[in-house]
């Protein structure tokens, strides 16, 4: 716009004019009631007194215009100081170890944890550089600094998986913004809760799922599930069955069993179920079929759409 003009409350109005604007994209110089301003804002005092604020428009880049550090604005908190929280990087799940590093954008604080590892406990230690460990953990963190109010405490944890599993996905394809993370979410040993938005569920379109996980050798197996989200408004409705197979060689499978819905498909609760199976067998390769509840019926506000079916977390004990 090359002309604005703001009616404020107390009766009077400020205009700002930009003539040219919409061919000249540098500002030549900045004026304010004709006095020339040598500052990249204005207050809101100045504002509410009225007035008009000038900009002349060039083609050509200003190099030195408004380069001083003191014509920028400013935003700072100067009352209820506090450290910030501090921040801590490690991997949600690791075979062997894995790093902890713990940083805060604040200079000069003194970084604090708890850790929960194994047998171990430890309480309000000092952080002094990155650490490794080799056991799931429990990490709670804060900062702390002189004159200031110790930061919030901030807790993360990484958990020890069984890392001879491997997993493929043979039917269906994941949507990008439902990925969890990859095909390894679904035998990461977290599981994802009643909400589908936290990036923890793997969501799948009007498509039936088939994965195949590779134990690395033959094992005994006595429970398989598959865990599964059903929350209807957004789409997403429990799978009409998921079945179980078992094989020693990933050629010749045995059907375990079938597993069909627990909840209604017209259920407005948000439900978070494992379809489980009760086995008493051994293999090597395991199968799961999911299948897509598929187009959504003549009652649902999304009718005819296809429904999405929301997936985490392949169990096998």
């Amino acid at each position: 716009f090359e002309e604005v003009k703001i009616n404020l409350e107390n009766g009077k109005n400020f205009v700002i004019k930009s003539p040219g604007c919409g061919d000249h994209m540098f500002i030549e110089n900045i004026k304010l009631d004709k006095e020339l301003h040598h500052k990249l804002f204005i207050t809101s005092e100045r504002l509410n007194a009225g007035g008009q604020l000038d900009f002349t428009m060039s083609g050509l880049e200003q190099k030195g215009f408004c380069i001083d550090p003191q014509c920028r604005p400013v935003s700072a908190i100067e009352e209820f100081k506090i450290c910030p929280v501090p921040t801590i990087d490690v991997k949600r799940t690791f075979v062997k170890s894995f790093t902890l590093n713990i940083s805060c954008p604040e200079p000069d604080v003194r970084l604090k944890y708890d850790l929960e590892c194994g047998v171990d406990t430890l309480r309000g230690v000092t952080y002094n550089g990155p650490l490794e460990f080799e056991e799931s953990a429990v990490i709670t963190a804060w900062a702390e600094k002189a004159g200031l109010e110790a930061s919030p405490r901030v807790v993360a944890e990484s958990v020890k998986i069984d890392g001879s599993r491997s997993i493929e996905i043979t039917q269906g394809e994941y949507a990008n913004q439902y990925s969890a993370g990859g095909q390894i979410a679904m035998i990461d040993f977290l599981r994802g809760g009643h909400e589908f938005k936290t990036g923890e569920w793997q969501g799948y379109q009007g498509q039936d799922l088939e994965a195949i996980v590779d134990l690395g050798e033959i094992k005994d197996i006595n429970y398989l599930a598959l865990g599964c989200l059903q929350d209807i408004r957004p789409w997403i409705v429990y799978p009409s069955y998921v079945e179980f197979w078992v094989s020693d060689d990933k050629s010749n499978w045995k059907k375990l069993g079938k597993v069909e819905s627990p909840i209604a498909d017209n259920d407005y609760d948000q439900h978070n179920d494992d379809f489980g199976l009760d086995v008493k067998t051994s293999g090597r390769y395991v199968k799961v079929f999911a299948k897509s509840y598929g187009e959504l019926p003549e009652w649902h506000l999304g009718a005819g759409g296809s429904s999405w079916l929301f997936v985490d977390e392949i169990v096998i004990k």
